[in-house]
């Protein structure tokens, strides 16, 4: 076995999985939900940042169970720019209009120092956010080719729809085994709080009320015909496709 430095000495190696995903793609969530409710560690950046691409082998010298969260590309558009403005991660953050025809940049900053501009783990950007969002599906779906252990790539919006019964599908799909508490699922918001979150180190005060926002895609209401139609153009349908997302019209 090569040598691991994880943080976590005895941890049943089995039960250890790595999740990936956009920033505000859900990874949170279903880290709580798989975390909480089977007997499972779930790894953020052990094996490489969660919001990067998949190197878990360069970085661990092995393979890894993965998962990865994928958002709807609109709503993860409204999502990604809304977080942009709430934490002022941009100087005079655009319109939601302009903001996915410019050139979309994400740049690696450490944990607590002065941000001026976006806030991540990766030095990446792209035309655009949409094709930021084609780019990243591409790559995690391309690795499904070659990796030897289980590899899952699961909707957000699944996990919101029917948590308990969508969670329960992938932990069979990863071996992971229930355990004997009632299913948890988090009625308050998310934050990423380091390796193996859990229901006390990764809720914060406010309550979690934008389930039917997703679900109901109220967050079409942001763009007008026009934004969707560019959407539309640069999407990359065979990802869409892949991901089983459907193409928006207004």
């Amino acid at each position: 076995m090569p040598l691991v430095n994880v943080n976590g000495n005895g941890w049943d190696w089995d039960n250890l999985v790595k999740i990936f995903g956009l920033q505000r793609s859900g990874t949170n969530f279903l880290s709580i939900l798989l975390q909480e409710n089977y007997n499972a560690r779930i790894l953020v950046t052990t094996g490489g940042p969660k919001h990067d691409h998949y190197q878990v082998p360069l970085h661990l010298g092995m393979e890894l169970k993965s998962i990865v969260c994928t958002k709807n590309p609109y709503a993860w558009i409204a999502s990604i720019h809304k977080y942009c403005k709430e934490h002022n991660l941009q100087d005079n953050p655009p319109p939601i209009k302009d903001f996915i025809r410019d050139r979309f940049t994400l740049r690696r900053t450490l944990m607590g120092s002065p941000i001026k501009k976006f806030y991540t783990y990766t030095t990446n950007r792209a035309a655009n956010p949409i094709q930021y969002w084609n780019n990243y599906g591409y790559h995690w779906l391309k690795q499904a080719d070659s990796i030897t252990v289980p590899y899952l790539i699961v909707q957000y919006e699944q996990l919101l729809k029917e948590p308990e019964e969508y969670s329960n599908a992938v932990a069979n799909l990863l071996k992971l085994e229930r355990n004997d508490n009632d299913f948890y699922i988090p009625q308050k918001r998310l934050k990423g709080w380091g390796e193996a979150p859990n229901r006390n180190n990764a809720t914060e005060d406010k309550t979690f009320s934008r389930k039917d926002y997703f679900i109901n895609k109220q967050y079409l209401n942001l763009f007008d015909k026009e934004d969707i139609e560019f959407i539309n153009n640069e999407l990359d349908y065979e990802v869409m496709d892949a991901l089983s997302y459907e193409k928006e019209i207004l």
